[in-house]
């Protein structure tokens, strides 16, 4: 008798190897499908980050015009208010935006101000309020700029401060 001997070959049928490429193509295309949606949405998380870095700047930048300006003499105060014991303390109230803001942050003064030609993505609106006689509500806002969309908004309350 003879005794036949089974090969046993190793390896993937035709068969099998057409599922793994079908499977791995599935993958491949859901991957692609939602690729535009993976960019959209960390490029909104860039604008939304640099947008709150720059309405935190704008409150920044007014702690800096308080504090920068405390004790200085009257005629030096310009638009600031003044006080015989506590020298300039706040700008006015009211809104500024990067064309007023230009008056107290001279260009080189490493502030975010828009450029007067070419396109920027934002533009921040800064409110001054006064609740109190000592304090001032500070509200920076950044816009898409030429829209009404807010991006981020940081709200701080600052108070007068010094020898009293």
């Amino acid at each position: 008798m003879k005794i036949r001997k089974v090969k046993n070959y190793k390896g993937f049928s035709l068969i099998e190897s057409l599922v793994g490429v079908f499977i791995a193509a599935g993958v491949f295309v859901v991957f692609l499908a939602i690729l535009p949606k993976i960019i959209q949405t960390e490029k909104k998380a860039q604008q939304t980050l640099i947008a709150t870095n720059l309405a935190q700047e704008g409150i920044e930048m007014i702690r800096n015009l308080r504090d920068n300006n405390l004790k200085v003499a009257n005629s030096a105060c310009g638009a600031f208010e003044y006080d015989s014991v506590k020298g300039c303390n706040f700008p006015p109230n009211g809104t500024y935006t990067n064309a007023n803001m230009a008056t107290y942050f001279p260009a080189g003064s490493n502030y975010y101000l828009i450029p007067a030609t070419g396109f920027t993505y934002f533009s921040r609106s800064i409110v001054i309020s006064s609740p109190t006689a000592d304090s001032r509500t500070i509200t920076s806002t950044v816009y898409r700029n030429g829209t009404t969309t807010k991006i981020a908004e940081i709200q701080s309350v600052l108070y007068a401060w010094g020898d009293k």
